[in-house]
């Protein structure tokens, strides 16, 4: 990955992903195949080379290939685990033979009476033993697969994550971190291995037990009755493919809608300030349109599928009764026989879906174990085969006739035949405009790529390539300009420098002497010592507790630490103010003189003292010498440094001994902006974000509010809602009238042979009444599952579309609060937790819940005193399905918070690749990863096994209630108080009633999660926005506004610290159409002006207004699209150039194509083609082609304020100088605002304020404040000169 400074020439990006890059070339070459490379023409070799760093060998994995890392104690679990489950599975078809004798049985003891009771006995033992064996087995199997598949998913990803860290930075610039992140925070492979591996080999034994049992008790009826097991497997296969489908669909727009919403609230600046609410809302809302199509669909399938196996069980139950009492009365089966394949084969559909309702987290695990081991079995191109390492180094680096190309844009050449020398213990300078190769040298020492011709040489005589390559990076210490720091303390990240086995037996007090000595030389040891919590202040997520400097400042610390022998510093400097940057540059020429360092720079002014410079022009090596040498020779070096005003300053003609003096009396002393950068809330003046969180809003609700709510969202289908309890309230009634027809049928085939027509008659009547009870059922189940499948996902739509509707309606505050992140997982999965009181759960909820209390009246009505011992197991069917359910979900949350950790971790790291790689901390980085999977793995083994026992008794506790039931039913009827029809509608409906009852109590997790999604969601929509740019009651339009701003004793304390005001009593007036600056030391309240003009803050005390207007009193939106804004950071969203350039026009006059082409000529853009694709917050471009993007937008939108906040930071001086003509011609008219560090680009500036601490110290033109010789003075010579007075 070239560094984001610099990225050489650019041209269209190759869309092609990780998952594509599919070639059929060898991926290691033995020492024939790199004697046949050698030998190809140029133009192969290069391909070869370029198509190595971005090749993955073929790897089709399987089912078995998930074992691949199983040890063997993990095997003899699998095969232990594997035993027990097609014995649980096996119980199933098993036990109904039971039943059926037990039945006959009492069917007979009504006239034998006590003669039969020891063979009822008997048979009631046997449910016993089914309990206890049903309860041990599946205990062993869920444990058994849910401890190997933790146990092996650990493994893999271990293994996954450190090939990750061993790869080359070709492979993250094709494939980008997220996707290959996203393996890591995947729960795929674990699923595919744990219970539902369990349940599914239970099927199959089930599956195998049902057919073994149903055909050798009497083939005839069990063949007539296996087409239930056909439609079975049709409905499988066939829903499967629908499903794969329409999910594939539908996760597709999902995850765009989800990045919409990141991008947009993680740019959220940005997004305000171009007024992009109303398209992102509209573009969100059309993808889940798009996902929510599909997800009905997916529900609807869902709903048949179900209904029409439950009534395919009705239907064989009919057909069982009426042929089976067929073939009893002509002799040719038994009683016994009948009753129990009419039990079995009723769920005979079912039994086929169970075994295939997995194979999609079977094919899902596959799927991304084949893609982790891709990964894990490929060799990087730039690993060393060698272990060559040099006992002495003297950092002296020679580049020879190199030519570099990026191997995700082969068709630009980036360096041709450059050969630069590099001395030891020399500064060395690289400079040149943007886009001309300087990072890219970087990145090849630093080994991130390889160059397609030519070598690098270490110490005269020792090719980079062929030494090892974690010691070669401890020799080598890398600054970029966009830093990376770790979200842990300031020591730690300082400390992470430490790199190589000399530091490992390095004592702690020696460590912080070098650390805290890094920071002094870094000038960051006075603000992170004025920090509350010093040295060991957590960062925070993306340095989001620091401004760019200090970012800056602690990265230069920790390449420093470890004293390396060669330094490269890419425009390590570029957020810092002149003064800091002088001091810092003294400090690193006296302590790193034993160091080769390379530095590369658009500030020429930090490298006038360079023992040599280097000026690069599109990939070659346009001169090289020293500054003075290259002045004399006015050529490249010459023009670049006159493009700067104040290009020929040198040192303002001061003597060596008043500069001597001043820098005597100043060098102690630490630019007041240190001790306040860390105060403010943003990057640039801000800083530390509060850490109280939106996401994390306890649950207020109750059940009945919650309800409340829920209604209220699905209002607009209230009448369908209505229409869908009632057939919920129906289809309750079908196990009750399953259990008097199924009570009817029984005694109807129990009367003697002898009364055949009887018989015959009566089975064929209740045999129609299931089938037309298998009709209601579909009819009524279909119908109530597609009501609440669709009244579900208008609700979840319609809570996201009010939840991102209130989100960018907020101020850039709440913001600061809740990271973007977390936001966009509360959009997309939080609200999804709705579904709690909506859609099939709600169905499911609402259907056992009728069950239950029509079983319980039904039982009742027939037989109190059985139905009033069968209430008493109530208590445990309950407790089971909810503890079942309670502690499943806490194993879960401890897989959750393990992988959460390790995938946070991981995450960040790959954000952060090309520190860890630069800096040789792999090793480090995955034994962190290590330690946070093992962290909770202790608990979620005793999780584990607590969960797989209360599983197992879910599944087993109904074989005791057929025990009990039996046991004291036997003795009703034999005492005559109670028939066979009793017992039977009461057994069944009461069993059914407490088994529905668990599974109602099953889902107190999903009412819990709807409960604290609904609490969120109402405590977010209850929010108000302190400016709202929706909001336009008891506001003015500002209409075409001339542009005059006026700051009125303004002071404004960001909200993570209220008591540090980042601008204290502030008044200043700037006249329309005038051209003024603000320039003071990092953290001095810059760019904090520049948010209260924007209106992303409201002052706490004073006013600011335009034409004698209040901010305040103006409607937000209209007023920010009069203004045009150019952060430090410049915010490109995922698309074309072109998209990037009319963004949050829409809503407005679309430009002309010859105002675009106008705008992008005067950002000296124009050359790119405007179809270009930026990729994701435009990473393939460099930071300062991405600022003349964001130039160009601003000026497209022809505001009446232009602010430009260090707009130009990132650009080399001669298209710094093109852009600032530019600016100069589309300032007239405008009221233009700049911020800057660059002292030399605002010496033109009708008017210049000093800021220091918030307030103004001093104000003027450039000319006055240059003759008073105050701060103004300092800031400027050392910004020009590079020298500290």
């Amino acid at each position: 990955m070239a560094t984001q400074g610099d990225r050489g020439p650019q041209s269209p990006p190759m869309s092609v992903r990780l998952d594509n890059v599919e070639r059929n070339r060898s991926e290691k070459c033995n020492t024939k195949a790199a004697l046949e490379l050698h030998m190809m023409p140029s133009g192969a070799k290069e391909k070869e080379i370029l198509d190595n760093q971005l090749h993955f060998q073929d790897n089709k994995a399987s089912f078995f290939s998930l074992y691949r890392y199983a040890t063997w104690l993990d095997l003899a679990f699998v095969v232990v685990g594997t035993i027990s489950a097609l014995t649980a599975g096996a119980l199933h078809p098993t036990a109904p033979i039971v039943n059926a004798y037990l039945v006959e049985y009492l069917a007979r003891a009504r006239f034998e009476g006590n003669a039969v009771a020891p063979l009822i006995d008997q048979f009631t033992r046997y449910y016993v033993y089914i309990f206890f064996i049903s309860l041990v087995s599946w205990t062993i199997a869920a444990a058994a697969f849910i401890h190997t598949a933790s146990r092996i998913t650990r493994q893999i990803k271990t293994e996954y994550f450190a090939a990750v860290l061993r790869q080359n930075m070709a492979i993250f610039d094709d494939a980008g971190t997220g996707d290959i992140s996203s393996h890591l925070n995947a729960n795929t492979i674990q699923e595919a291995m744990s219970a539902k591996l369990a349940i599914s080999i239970a099927a199959i034994g089930n599956l195998t037990g049902t057919i073994a049992v149903c055909f050798a008790l009497d083939w005839a009826l069990a063949f007539i009755l296996s087409w239930s097991l056909i439609l079975g497997t049709v409905v499988l296969v066939l829903t499967g493919k629908a499903t794969a489908h329409y999910s594939s669909q539908s996760l597709d727009a999902s995850s765009a809608a989800t990045m919409v919403v990141e991008e947009a609230l993680g740019n959220i600046t940005t997004t305000t300030a171009l007024g992009l609410q109303s398209h992102v809302h509209k573009t969100y809302l059309e993808y889940l349109r798009k996902a929510s199509k599909r997800g009905f669909v997916l529900k609807i399938l869902n709903s048949s599928m179900i209904s029409l196996c439950v009534a395919s069980g009705y239907i064989n139950v009919a057909l069982g009764f009426w042929q089976g009492s067929r073939l009893l009365t002509e002799g040719m089966t038994s009683f016994a026989n009948v009753v129990t394949i009419a039990i079995v084969l009723k769920s005979a559909a079912f039994v086929v879906l169970n075994v295939g309702s997995n194979l999609e987290a079977f094919n899902m695990g596959i799927t991304a174990a084949g893609r982790m081991y891709r990964m894990i079995d490929r060799v990087s191109p730039v690993e060393s085969t060698s272990d060559d390492v040099l006992g002495n180094v003297d950092g002296a680096i020679e580049l020879q006739n190199i030519k570099h190309i990026y191997p995700y844009r082969p068709e630009v050449t980036v360096l041709d035949n450059v050969s630069i020398n590099f001395p030891a213990r020399k500064m060395t300078a690289i400079v040149g405009p943007s886009g001309s190769g300087k990072s890219s040298i970087a990145s090849l020492i630093l080994r991130f790529y390889n160059p397609v011709a030519g070598n690098i040489i270490l110490d005269g005589s020792h090719n980079l390539a062929s030494l090892e390559l974690q010691w070669l990076r401890q020799q080598i210490h890398f600054v970029g300009q966009e830093p990376f720091l770790f979200n842990k303390t300031i020591y730690e990240n300082i400390e992470f420098g430490l790199t190589g086995p000399r530091w490992d037996k390095t004592s702690e007090k020696e460590k912080r002497r070098l650390i805290y000595n890094a920071a002094e030389i870094a000038q960051a040891h006075r603000f992170v010592s004025a920090l509350p919590h010093g040295y060991d202040t957590v960062l925070g997520a993306s340095e989001s507790r620091l401004s760019g400097g200090q970012a800056q400042r602690l990265a230069i610390a920790r390449a420093i630490v470890s004293q390396p022998r060669i330094l490269i510093l890419d425009e390590a400097t570029s957020a810092l103010d002149g003064e800091t940057e002088a001091k810092i540059l003294s400090a690193m020429s006296e302590s790193c003189q034993e160091c080769t360092r390379i530095v590369i720079a658009h500030r020429l002014s930090t490298v006038r003292d360079a023992d040599k410079i280097i000026v690069l022009r599109s990939g070659r090596v346009a001169e090289e010498g020293t500054h003075s040498e290259l002045m004399a020779r006015r050529s490249s070096y010459f023009e670049l440094v006159n493009a700067h005003p104040g290009g020929q300053i040198d040192n303002a003609g001061l003597s060596s001994s008043q500069q001597k003096e001043k820098l005597d009396k100043r060098l102690n002393n630490v630019g007041l902006g240190d001790t306040e950068e860390h105060k403010s809330g943003r990057k640039g003046d801000a800083t530390v974000l509060a850490s109280e969180a939106f996401d994390k809003a306890e649950p207020s609700t109750s059940l009945l509010s919650l309800l409340r709510f829920g209604w209220r969202l699905n209002h607009p289908e209230l009448g369908w809602m209505v229409v869908g309890l009632i057939c919920s309230v129906l289809a309750g009634l079908e196990e009750p009238a399953s259990a008097i027809l199924f009570a009817k049928s029984i005694v109807s085939i129990s009367r003697p042979v002898s009364q055949r027509k009887e018989v015959l008659s009566e089975t064929s009547l209740y045999s129609w009444m299931f089938f037309l009870l298998a009709m209601a059922a579909f009819l009524v189940l279909t119908t109530e599952g597609v009501i609440f499948g669709w009244c579900s996902e208008k609700m979840t739509n319609r809570a996201r579309s009010m939840a991102l509707d209130k989100l960018l309606r907020m101020d850039v505050s709440f913001f600061d609060r809740n990271s973007a992140g977390a936001l966009a997982s509360f959009l997309s999965t939080s609200i999804t937790e709705l579904g709690g009181i909506s859609g099939s759960a709600l169905s499911v909820i609402l259907i056992c819940a009728s069950t239950t209390v029509c079983g319980i009246l039904v039982s009742m009505l027939f037989g109190w005193k059985l139905a009033l011992l069968c209430l008493g197991l109530f208590p445990a069917h309950v407790a089971s399905g909810y503890f079942e359910a309670w502690l499943l979900g806490e194993f879960e949350l401890h897989i959750e918070l393990s992988n959460e950790e390790a995938a946070e971790l991981a995450s960040e790291s790959l954000l952060g690749i090309q520190t860890i790689a630069a800096l040789a901390r792999q090793d480090k980085v995955l034994s962190v990863f290590k330690t946070s999977l093992r962290a909770t793995s202790a608990r979620a083994l005793k999780a584990n096994l607590r969960t797989s026992f209360l599983y197992a008794l879910a599944q087993a506790i109904y074989y005791a209630g057929m025990a009990i039931t039996f046991w004291y039913g036997s003795k009703l009827i034999i005492r005559h108080e109670y028939d066979l029809e009793q017992f039977i509608v009461v057994q069944s409906s009461m069993l059914m009633s407490a088994y529905s009852a668990g599974l109602v109590f099953s889902w107190t997790p999903s009412i819990g999660k709807a409960i604290r999604a609904s609490a969120r969601l109402e405590h977010l929509l209850s929010q108000k926005s302190a400016i709202d740019p929706s909001d336009v009651s008891d506001c003015v339009e500002p209409g075409t506004p001339k542009g005059r701003i006026d700051f009125d004793s303004v002071t404004f304390c960001y909200p993570s610290r209220p008591d540090v005001p980042a601008v204290k009593n502030l008044s200043f007036s700037i006249a329309a159409g005038s051209n003024v600056a603000f320039v003071g030391p990092t953290g001095s309240g810059k760019s904090t002006i520049i948010s209260m003009i924007e209106r992303f803050y409201d002052p706490a005390q004073g006013t600011i207004k335009l034409d004698k207007h209040s901010l305040v009193s103006l409607q937000v939106a209209k007023y920010r699209q009069c203004i045009g804004l150019v952060n430090q950071e410049p915010t490109l969203y995922n698309g074309t150039i072109k998209m990037n350039l009319l963004a949050g026009l829409d809503v407005g006059i679309r430009p002309s194509d010859a105002d675009v082409k106008n705008a992008c000529k005067q950002a000296n853009i124009y050359k790119k083609g405007l179809e270009t694709v930026v990729g994701n917050k435009g990473t393939q471009l460099s930071v300062g082609q991405k600022q003349r993007i964001v130039l160009a937008r601003a000026l497209i939108r022809q505001p009446t304020i232009l602010l430009l906040d260090e707009a130009t930071s990132a650009l080399d001086s001669q298209s710094e100088s093109l852009i600032r003509d530019a600016l100069e011609k589309a300032k007239e008219g405008r009221t233009t605002i700049t911020v800057t560090h660059r002292l030399n680009t605002i010496v033109n500036a009708d008017w210049i304020y000093v800021l220091e601490q918030g307030t103004i110290v001093e104000e003027g033109t450039h000319t006055e404040l240059m003759a008073r010789g105050g701060r103004y003075h300092s800031l400027f010579i050392a910004s020009t000169s590079g020298q500290v007075i």
